[in-house]
């Protein structure tokens, strides 16, 4: 059973780290299409 924990806990560590990268490169190709459009269409 402790084994499958700590199975279970390196994985959701991996999954966390995955899912928090993702969100990085979400949030700034958001605000960096935000930017183009506020500055480029004028």
């Amino acid at each position: 059973m402790n084994d499958f924990l700590e199975q279970w806990g390196e994985a959701a560590y991996t999954t966390t780290g995955f899912f928090w990268m993702a969100l990085w490169a979400f949030v700034l190709g958001y605000i960096i299409s935000s930017m183009i459009q506020i500055f480029v269409t004028e």
